[in-house]
Parts: C-alpha cells; sequence; structure tokens
C-alpha cells in the first residue's frame, strides 16, 4: 500500500468521527505526488474550540488508536506533555496550540487557533491558494477554493491572474498593509515556498510577492517618528534584507 493510500485511508478514518474541526492542507489534493514527496505530509486537523481539540485528541488516540509523536522533529514524550496540558490546561493564553499524533506511518496534526470556529475561518488565515480547501468534518462537506485570483493591484507584481490549483497566488482573503508587523507574519512563510514548489507546485508568483512585500516595507522607511517604530523598521531590515536577495536569487534561477 503507498502513502497516497494509507493517508487517504486515514482521512476516510478521521471523517467518520464526530470531531468538531476540519481536515486541511495538501494531504486532500489529488493532483501532486505524494508518494515522491521528500518531506511526507501530515494530515491537518484544525479544531473549531480548545474544549473540540481536546475531544480530538480523546478520539485520535483512544478510538482511532494513535499514539502522541510522529515527525524528526518532535519526541513521544514532548507530544505526550503538550497533549496532557491540553487536556488540563486547555489553550489558555497562546494563539495557536498543536499536538501531532501518529499510527507509525502517517501523522495528524490536530490544532486549534484562536478565533477560528469554522472551516472558512481556518482556512482564509493560510498563506497561498493552493490550500485553500478543507473538509468540513461536521457537515461531511468540501470546501475548495483553490481557484481564486489575486487581488487586482497584486497580478502585475506575482505575474499570475490566479485560476489554476497548482499555481500558488497570495490568499486574497488576507490583508498585505506594508507596516512591518503584517509583512514579518507572511514573511515567516517563505519556506513553505520552497516546500511546496519541491511538490511541484508553481509557487513563483508567491516569490514575487514576498520579494515585492521586502522592496516595499525597506523603502517605505519607519512608518512613525517614534522611537519604537524606528526600532521596529531597523529589525525587519536585519531579519529580512538578505532574504530579499535570496527570494530575487531563487527566482533568477527558476524563471
Amino acid at each position: 500500500m503507498s502513502l497516497k493510500d494509507d493517508i487517504e485511508r486515514m482521512q476516510m478514518r478521521i471523517m467518520d468521527t464526530d470531531i468538531d474541526g476540519c481536515i486541511t492542507g495538501s494531504s486532500l489534493a489529488q493532483d501532486w505526488d505524494i508518494d515522491g514527496a521528500e518531506v511526507k505530509p501530515d494530515i491537518d486537523v484544525f479544531t473549531y474550540s480548545p474544549y473540540a481539540m481536546v475531544h480530538a485528541i480523546d478520539v485520535l488516540e483512544y478510538k482511532l488508536g494513535l499514539h502522541p509523536g510522529g515527525d524528526e522533529i518532535t519526541t513521544d514524550a514532548g507530544e505526550r506533555w503538550k497533549a496532557h496540558k491540553m487536556r488540563t490546561n486547555g489553550r489558555g493564553t497562546r494563539d495557536l496550540a498543536t499536538c501531532k499524533f501518529t499510527d507509525g506511518t502517517v501523522t495528524v496534526n490536530v490544532s486549534n487557533r484562536r478565533y477560528e470556529k469554522s472551516a472558512m475561518d481556518v482556512i482564509t488565515r493560510f498563506d497561498m491558494s493552493i490550500v485553500l480547501q478543507a473538509y468540513d468534518i461536521p457537515s461531511g462537506s468540501l470546501i475548495d477554493m483553490r481557484m481564486v485570483q489575486p487581488k487586482a493591484d497584486l497580478v502585475d507584481i506575482i505575474k499570475s491572474t490566479g485560476g489554476d490549483p497548482a499555481v500558488a497566488v497570495p490568499n486574497p482573503f488576507r490583508n498585505f498593509d506594508g507596516t512591518t508587523w503584517n509583512a514579518s507574519k507572511w514573511l515567516r512563510q517563505w519556506d513553505r515556498v520552497l516546500k511546496y514548489w519541491n511538490r511541484g507546485f508553481d509557487t513563483r508568483p508567491m516569490a514575487r510577492f514576498y520579494s515585492y512585500m521586502i522592496k516595499e516595507v525597506i523603502d517605505g522607511g519607519s512608518l512613525f517618528k517614534t522611537e519604537a517604530s524606528k526600532q521596529a523598521y531597523q529589525v525587519f531590515v536585519d531579519e529580512f534584507k538578505d532574504l530579499g536577495t535570496k527570494i530575487d536569487e531563487w527566482l533568477e534561477a527558476n524563471e
């Protein structure tokens, strides 16, 4: 049995539960070579409340027979601790809580993020169009918005009009306002551009967007004259100026 078959089998088992949440991510897509991937995809389950995440943890462990753990950067003990803390303390003040479970072959990453109470809440916070897909477990409905078009003012910048599930454009449901804080949140997901490129998706429009974003913020200077704003701007320059060069070099090599 292939990894793709194993993932689909696990997805069907999760879909048949009463978890109050959705399955998202590239494991839902059927148009890429899962078995040939350098890094195998997790099944991502986003729950709609901290209580739903605790229930999902119990379902995965005690109904589906998975155990905490799952990949080379996690330990079973660490994931057990995270599951225990979620059961006893909830998400606490964290914006995002996650815990991994595995059957030894497939990894399920179960999460809860503050303010996300539906599948649409979940996917509209994602970075790029190719992952705008979710299976809502309570309703048994698939939401597929991968054919979205980018905002009109970005078309000339990213050189794409979207509408292709294999071409990544910026998620039009998220805003880019040119501030250092907002740009930093986008840019810390740059590694996903490379990850999905290696999986056969065209992520060059996202790379062009990130290159534009860095130039826009740096050329714009500090947004306010306060010392705090000047410091935030300098932190951004120190962190992302070199990344902008790397992105431009990557684009030149792959255009």
